[in-house]
This record gives structure tokens, C-alpha cells and sequence, in this order.
């Protein structure tokens, strides 16, 4: 019999690729290699994608059913296959299976391929033969969300978790096997099979248990990798086994061979695979991302530590009993148990020599290190609550008392209650501490809280040496909150200090975190009241902590702590916007509507390029320029380079102090010309450019910009209709002047810097803010939704950039903008061009809707949601869309493919120039909005704003 793959067949499903075949007498040692082209293997010179090597024969055996895969003496269980779709089959064990992510670059049409290879003997390689190993025809693929296969009945539906808080729940060390040990019985709720960043090679399967109430989604992982050998290099007898356990952290990259290389490098896979997690959840299920916990015990509580403390932006709040803080050499005085040996285990021999990080060579074991991570005053991380026993033979005691300092020092949210128990000591907590398991849910990320540090009321947690210190302590104990108001010029929060222990009077300082709203500067004078008649002034150090010194409770009676700011008379008064249209396009006549052509995100750098977007139709200019991010309004009155000599905005320096103009950057950068390459001495001094070009008759034009590098994130924003401006001229620091004391960028903490983009719009119920290509930012669907929180004249995102798109395809943001509207919020779409457009592909544009041609009108039909995206500006259009509550009409200017869709996908679609859809108030809740698309074989597609239901 020959030895080969026979029968390839490829399925697309939600962003993946489910790849099988049959395995044809292979020698014992071939593995297996899956290969991605865009032309077909067949064609000479096709170039060719490796996209998984060292498969193993028979990948699509379920290992996960398999006793012998977890534990070292059980039998094996009978062969059985993958199942790979919700209510599919298993598959043959005895074929091959790869499932291939697409990455965010990957959409289009890809052939696909599955060779062997052998190493006994010489290399031995079966050739690409299409219709055996290779597919004939290729696969039309996307990125897109991946979802979980369920292994039980019903099916999850989109939205299932809409609203409800998201939590964690992850096992100790003895758990994670997809087999009960005693019944024999499967476990595990839903499969998932990783991408390349999630495991030590692209495929790899995961289990997870999922449960939904009417008040939470909760996620059990399974901390096991597939490495298809016994790790029998590892000290710890249990992953003497093929699925082993990566104490929920990174793991040697060599793992699948042997993890005593003479090199240790450490990827954190697993806490990339937990995060995919968490954006599906969020993403499809339609969990608050707001509200996301961890919780667990022993290793299960570690992880809440480690990937709470690396990722706080993601987490609301931390319950971990028993943890691990710091994985050191110190043994336990109890045990002579060394929390480092948890580690060696799937990484490899680290007391011999240092692991690094793979992504930027950081020493493991710092970056595991606890203490360190959460000694970052700067960060808000998110409150903690944990139990430890001093005389916890698996978790050194020793190891504990520098992460308690470390907390406290950095006036970070943390509570512990330890006494003189084991391992189990969580199970004789008082009843207080056991509550905390439930408090974690006060806590929500956009929403602000009170860190407690130097409470008078902690106890001695000594040396580290179980003989010292308190036996029986706690620090921050019975310290609780209540009634928070946070607004722009008045924080009030209502304070309390009680437990069954507790001994008046008691002193804490608190500091104040996830500030919302009211943030003042550094240097800013507050007015002060602690409750109980006592007011007094505060100035915000340079670290820009708020932290109130000294509270004092003499009794367990509640503070009311109210401080106040006084509003700068020189600034304009921000007044949060009302709530964005629900149902736009409701005071247009169609009959009568112009339509004017406009972007509110394109590069205008010189007269070039203005000719070039005239040439393509746009009719209303709102160039979003940036180094610096200032407007370039009205247009005729600016050169290309002119803020090189015209700078009259601020800027914020390295030591996080504005600095005002003027600014002479001739005589700046003199300063350090020397130190430049020779040909960019030889453009000092700077001369200024010629002017752009007066604009045509009826070519209509408003101020905006294209801001970036805040303080609290990387996305970009644009003030479209705003004078506001920020940032420097030295892109990519190109003239050294970053180097030299001045960042680039905004440098602003987002909410104030949009604070200051509406002080500045020009007509004050027109124009916003735009959240910009939220895909190539790989910005989190948390930051957009607190965005669109914050204020209403924040519009919605850019669901099309096409400069995005050409560069690294990752211009689509339709996903994302479905996963907005699925949470009931309203976010409008745009459609930009930024730097790429021509008259031969068109132009990414908004056509909006006005009674009349003026710059006001445009702007307020941003405002309002009047208007309607196209991706290449060719004529296509809509002649009307309505929508009465009852029913949803649109009819275009010329043939199309019309679809209506919802939080349910696509609902209906039909082809002609009309489209209408009946819907009942009952089924309101199931759809969430609707919106319209039409798209014809120009290449053209139109998208309609949303109308929320």
C-alpha cells in the first residue's frame, strides 16, 4: 500500500478552517504539515504558507475522552473522534484533523495542503497533488470571531449572555482532565481549537465548561496542552503524561520535544488562549465587558493573580483563595516546598539557568513575579481578595509578605485574611472573608473605587518566617464602600470601617481609582470634606494620585467623603451630549434631500493630494491631519509645514507637564542638530512651505484632526468639526525631538482630551468624535463601549478604512461594529478613506443627507445620523430608508443585493432595487437593531445607519 494522504477536504466556519483527511499506511515516526497558498499548489511557483508542522498521525482522535491522557496508570479508552461542529459526528480517529485560524490579513480565497515527512532513514515527503492532498478549489475565507464548539445540547445563540457579568472560574493543580478519573465520565461543556499565538502549534484543542443564570455567564477553562508525548523531563510525576498542565501560564516552546533546551524560552500561550476567550464571551455572547471576575483557588487563584496584574484593563476584580504571588527559590520552613518548581514543570529546568520571555526576552520568573507587577502606582489594577495559610504546606507563606508590602505601598485594592491553617484554609475563614467571593461584584470597570493602604487595623504579617509575625491577620479587612458620585466637578463616596474584630479607632488613607469622570490635573487645589463637618483643601501631587491621608473612623458609623473642583471660568462648559438618535434618518425627506460627499478621515498633506480628493467627488472637507493634530481650517490660509511656524497649542512634555508656545522648532532643533543624519541637517532651518490652493466654488469645508498616543490608550480619534489641536510636528521622531523631552502625541488621558475636542466644535449640535479603524488598533470592545459611554457627541467607529484595508487588511471593522449594536448601544459607522483613495478604485466616503448645502448642515448630519457609507463612492445609493417600529424599507438607485441585518446575522436578503422586513415589539429583544447593506458587482457596498430597537 502506498503511504500517503488521501481525500482532503476543507470547510470554512466562523473564521476558521476544519481541514480532514484520510492517512494511508505512513511510517510510525511521520508527522504531518498543513500549507496555505493563494494560487493552487499545482501552479509553478506557487507561493507557499506553512501554517502547522509536527502534527501527529491520527489528529483527529479526541484525546480529551482518553483517561490515559491525564493520568499516567489508566487504561486507554476506546478511540474516538473529534466532533467539530455543534450536533455534528465524531470524525474517524483514525484520520487526520487541523483546524486553521485566519489571521487578521487572511481574508480571500486560499488553496489548502497536507504533507508528511519522515526522518527515518532520509527525509521522506509526500508532493502536492490536487484532489488528494491539496485542495482543488479554493476556500473563501474572513477573520471573523471564532466560536466555541458546543459538545451538548441546545446550541449557543448569539447574544445568550447579553448584559450579564462574565466569570472566570479556573481549577487548582489536580484539575483540568476531560475525563472523571472515578466515573469515567467526559467532562467539559464546549471545545475550542486555538490559533497560532494560543499553543505551541496553531490547532491545538481546548475544553471549557460554561454555565449561564440570569445574573452571570461563568467559564470553567481547562488548563491541559496536547504535547503527544509523557513530559517525563518534568519533577512532578503528574505530567508524566501526554495533556499536560502549564500552571495556567507559559510554557517552554519547545515543549512537544523536550523542555531541557539549552535555551530557555517561555511563551505565555495559555493567557493568550484565556483572552480569546474573554472576547468571545464579550464579543458574541454579549457579556458586559465591564464586568469581568476571576476567581479560584490554590493555582486556580494564582492565574487570577498573574493575568489580573498583567491585563488589569480587562478586569473588574480578583478573588483568589490560596494563591501564589511569586515564584521564587525560598523553600516553605513547613514543607520545604519552592513555588519556582511549579514553573520548571512545563518550561524546563529553571533552577539551572534563566527562562526568558519569547516576546521580549524578560526574565520568566520577573514576569511572574506578583510584587513586582502590582508596585505600579500609575496602574489601576483590580481589587483583590485572598485567603492564605501560613502553614500551607503547598503555597510558601514566605513568598507572601513582600506581594502584602508591595500592595500597600503602591496604594493598590487589595484585602487579605490569613491564620495558621494549610492548604484548606479558606473553608475556616470567618464569614466576613468568605463574602468576599460575592463583593468582587461591586466592582465594575467603568465605574471608579477606593484603594485602602496603611489601615491601622492591619495586622503583622512579619518576615515571611511562619513563626513571625500575627497568626492570625488581615490587612484591609472590613473596609467597604458605598454610594459613589462621580461627575466632572464633584466626587462623593460614602466610606466604611466594620468587622466582628475591629478595634476604634481606625485610620486609612484611600485612594481614589478608575476615576470616571472627575479627574483632576497634577497642581490642581481641591476642596476637601471628610464628613462629620471637617473641610480642608487638597492638592493633587505630580503623580496625579488622588489619595486622601488619615481618614479616620471612631466608630462603625459611615463616612460621606464629598471633594469638589472649581471650574476653570476661561473654559467652555461641557455638558454631556444627550443620547445619540436611536432611529436616524427620521426628519429627512428623500424626495428633496441633497446628498454631499464627504469623509471624516483623509490626509490632506499637499496640493497634490488635495487635487486628488477633489477629483474623486468629495465635497465636503474635513482633512484630519496629524503631526501635529490640528486643523488645517479654512484650507487657503495654510501651508503644507505651517505649525512648523505657527504653533500656538500646548504640549505635554516627558515629565508629563504642559508646556505653552510659542515654539520656535528652528531654534529647538538647533539645538541638537549635530546629532542628526546629514540629510536632515540639510533642512534647517525648516522654510515654509507655499500655501495650499483655494478651494472651488460650492466645495464645503470643516475644522478636524486625527489625535493619538494618549495617556490611558494607543487609539486614534478624530475631532471632526473641532479647532482643538495637540501633538507636535516630528513624526516617528524623525527630528529627535521625543528624544530630546517632547513625545509625540496627545498625551492626555482620553476622557480630557475629548473633554477639550467638543469644547471646540465649532457648531454645537454638529460635528463629534470618531473612533478610528478599531481593527488595526486591535482596540479592546471594552474602550469603545466606555467611549461611546462617556458622551453621546462620541458618534460611533469606523467600520471601513481603506488605507487600513490596503495596508494590512485589516480595514473591516463590521464585526466589531455588529458586536457594539448587539449590547443595545448606538454607534454610527463611517466610511474613510485616511491616506488611500483614487480615481480608479474610488473613494471610502459618507454621503450625507441636507436640506441644504452648508458646512452646519453637514456637520449636523453627523450629528444626527444622516447618512449613509459606501466603500467606493461610484453612484450606488439609497433612494429612501424608513422605519415605522413595525416595519424596515429601503430601495436603491440601481440593481443590488439588499440585506437586512440584526443581532441575528443576516435575516433577510433579496436582490432588485427594494428590500422591506416586518418586525413585532415581541421580537425586539432576539434582533437588538437593524441595519441595511447593498452591495452589486461593481465591487460597491452601501451601509445605512442602525436603528436600535
Amino acid at each position: 500500500m502506498s503511504q500517503e494522504i488521501r481525500n482532503l477536504d476543507g470547510q470554512y466556519r466562523h473564521g476558521q478552517v476544519f481541514l480532514q483527511w484520510e492517512e494511508h499506511a505512513l511510517p510510525q515516526d511521520a508527522t504531518l504539515q498543513v500549507w496555505s497558498s493563494e494560487q493552487p499548489f499545482s501552479e509553478p511557483g506557487a507561493e507557499k504558507t506553512l501554517l502547522a508542522a509536527k502534527i501527529h498521525q491520527g489528529s483527529a482522535r479526541d484525546w480529551w475522552q482518553d483517561p490515559a491522557s491525564f493520568f499516567k496508570d489508566a487504561e486507554p479508552a476506546p478511540p474516538a473522534g473529534f466532533v467539530i461542529q455543534d450536533g455534528g459526528q465524531p470524525l474517524n480517529p483514525r484520520n487526520g484533523l487541523h483546524v486553521h485560524t485566519v489571521p487578521r490579513s487572511g481574508d480571500g480565497e486560499r488553496y489548502y495542503a497536507v504533507t508528511w515527512q519522515s526522518k527515518s532513514g532520509n527525509i521522506k515527503e509526500q508532493p502536492f497533488l490536487p484532489g488528494q492532498n491539496c485542495l482543488s478549489a479554493p476556500l473563501a475565507v474572513k477573520y471573523e470571531q471564532v466560536l466555541p464548539i458546543s459538545l451538548q445540547s441546545p446550541a449557543l445563540k448569539r447574544g445568550d449572555g447579553l448584559g450579564k457579568a462574565l466569570v472566570f472560574s479556573f481549577h487548582g493543580r489536580g484539575g483540568g482532565a476531560g475525563v472523571d478519573q472515578k466515573t469515567g465520565k467526559t467532562t467539559g461543556t464546549h471545545l475550542w481549537f486555538a490559533d497560532a499565538t494560543q499553543g505551541w502549534r496553531e490547532g491545538l484543542p481546548f475544553k471549557f465548561n460554561l454555565s449561564i443564570t440570569d445574573k452571570e455567564v461563568r467559564i470553567s477553562p481547562f488548563d491541559r496542552t496536547w504535547i503527544n508525548r509523557p513530559l517525563l523531563e518534568s519533577p512532578d510525576s503528574r505530567d508524566h503524561v501526554p495533556a499536560v498542565c502549564s500552571f495556567w501560564s507559559g510554557y517552554n516552546t519547545n515543549i512537544a520535544q523536550n523542555t531541557n533546551t539549552p535555551e530557555l524560552q517561555v511563551d505565555i500561550f495559555v493567557e493568550r488562549y484565556l483572552l480569546a476567550l474573554i472576547d468571545w464571551a464579550q464579543n458574541w455572547l454579549g457579556t458586559d465587558s465591564n464586568r469581568c471576575y476571576l476567581t479560584g483557588a490554590s493555582m486556580g487563584g494564582s492565574v487570577g493573580i498573574s493575568l489580573g496584574l498583567h491585563y488589569p484593563e480587562r478586569f473588574a476584580a480578583i478573588h483568589a483563595m490560596v494563591p501564589i504571588y511569586r515564584y521564587t527559590w525560598e523553600e516553605c520552613s513547613t514543607s520545604k516546598a519552592v513555588s519556582a518548581r511549579r514553573l520548571v514543570c512545563a518550561s524546563g529546568p529553571l533552577q539551572d539557568r534563566p527562562a526568558k520571555v519569547r516576546a521580549n526576552g524578560e526574565n520568566f520568573l520577573e514576569y511572574m513575579d506578583g510584587a513586582r507587577n502590582i508596585n505600579r502606582p500609575q496602574i489601576d489594577t483590580p481589587p483583590i481578595f485572598a485567603t492564605n495559610g501560613r502553614r500551607d504546606a503547598s503555597i510558601p507563606w514566605v513568598n507572601n509578605p513582600p506581594f502584602y508590602q508591595a500592595a500597600n505601598a503602591a496604594r493598590q485594592a487589595f484585602a487579605v485574611f490569613w491564620n495558621d491553617g494549610a492548604h484548606g484554609m479558606s473553608t475556616t475563614a470567618p464569614d466576613d472573608v468568605k463574602q468576599w467571593g460575592q463583593d468582587i461584584f461591586q466592582y465594575r470597570l467603568d465605574q471608579s473605587y477606593p484603594a485602602f493602604s496603611n489601615c491601622t487595623d492591619n495586622r503583622n504579617y512579619g518576615t515571611g518566617d511562619p513563626e513571625d509575625g500575627d497568626i492570625i491577620g488581615w490587612i484591609n479587612r472590613g473596609l467597604s464602600w458605598s454610594d459613589i458620585k462621580d461627575t466632572r466637578w464633584e466626587y462623593s463616596i460614602t466610606l466604611k470601617a466594620d468587622h466582628p474584630e475591629i478595634r476604634y479607632p481606625v485610620k486609612t488613607d484611600v485612594t481614589l481609582r478608575r476615576l470616571q469622570q472627575f479627574r483632576p490635573c497634577p497642581g490642581e487645589t481641591l476642596t476637601l470634606n471628610r464628613g462629620r463637618g471637617q473641610e480642608s483643601t487638597l492638592t493633587i501631587p505630580e503623580d496625579g494620585l488622588l489619595t486622601l491621608r488619615g481618614l479616620e473612623f471612631s466608630d462603625a458609623q459611615p463616612l460621606v467623603i464629598t471633594i469638589r473642583r472649581t471650574p476653570d471660568p476661561n473654559r467652555k462648559n461641557i455638558i454631556p451630549g444627550s443620547e445619540r438618535p436611536r432611529r436616524p434618518y427620521q426628519d429627512i425627506d428623500w424626495s428633496t434631500a441633497v446628498r454631499v460627499k464627504g469623509t471624516t478621515h483623509i490626509h490632506i498633506t499637499s496640493n497634490k493630494r488635495l487635487s486628488e480628493a477633489l477629483a474623486v467627488g468629495l465635497e465636503f472637507l474635513t482633512v484630519s491631519n496629524y503631526y501635529p493634530s490640528a486643523p488645517y481650517y479654512p484650507i487657503a490660509k495654510f501651508t503644507p509645514n505651517y505649525y512648523r511656524f505657527h504653533q500656538q497649542h500646548p504640549i505635554i512634555d516627558k515629565d508629563w507637564k504642559m508646556v505653552y508656545p510659542p515654539f520656535d522648532w528652528n531654534k529647538i532643533v538647533a539645538q541638537w542638530k549635530d546629532k542628526l543624519p546629514p540629510e536632515l541637517q540639510k533642512q534647517l532651518p525648516f522654510k515654509e512651505a507655499a500655501p495650499f490652493n483655494a478651494l472651488p466654488e460650492g466645495i464645503l469645508e470643516a475644522p478636524n484632526a486625527e489625535h493619538h498616543s494618549f495617556r490611558d490608550t494607543g487609539a486614534h480619534l478624530n475631532s471632526v468639526g473641532s479647532m482643538y489641536c495637540s501633538g507636535h510636528f516630528d513624526a516617528r521622531n524623525k527630528f529627535l525631538v521625543t528624544d530630546y523631552g517632547w513625545p509625540v502625541g496627545n498625551r492626555r488621558f482620553w476622557r480630557d482630551a475629548c473633554d477639550e475636542m467638543i469644547a471646540e466644535l465649532l457648531v454645537e449640535d454638529g460635528g463629534g468624535i470618531t473612533i478610528n479603524h478599531p481593527h488595526w488598533s486591535n482596540m479592546p470592545l471594552r474602550l469603545a463601549l466606555n467611549m461611546l459611554d462617556y458622551d453621546a457627541r462620541i458618534l460611533g467607529i469606523e467600520v471601513y478604512n481603506h488605507s487600513a484595508q490596503v495596508g494590512r487588511k485589516t480595514g473591516w471593522s463590521e464585526q466589531y461594529w455588529d458586536n457594539i449594536l448587539a449590547t443595545g448601544r448606538q454607534c454610527f459607522g463611517f466610511f474613510v478613506p485616511d491616506w488611500y483613495f483614487s480615481q480608479e478604485d474610488g473613494c471610502a466616503m459618507n454621503i450625507l443627507l441636507v436640506q441644504e448645502r452648508s458646512a452646519q448642515a453637514c456637520l449636523q448630519a453627523y450629528r444626527k445620523g444622516n447618512w449613509y457609507g459606501c466603500i467606493k463612492g461610484n453612484g450606488l445609493g439609497f433612494d429612501k430608508i424608513t422605519f415605522d417600529g413595525k416595519k424596515i424599507s429601503a430601495a436603491v438607485n440601481r440593481p443590488a443585493t439588499l440585506k437586512v441585518i440584526s443581532r441575528q446575522g443576516t435575516i433577510l436578503e433579496s436582490k432588485g432595487q427594494e428590500i422591506s422586513f416586518e418586525i413585532s415589539p415581541e421580537e425586539y429583544p432576539h434582533h437588538v437593531y437593524l441595519r441595511l447593506t447593498a452591495s452589486d458587482d461593481s465591487g460597491e457596498c452601501i451601509f445605512s445607519q442602525p436603528f436600535m430597537l
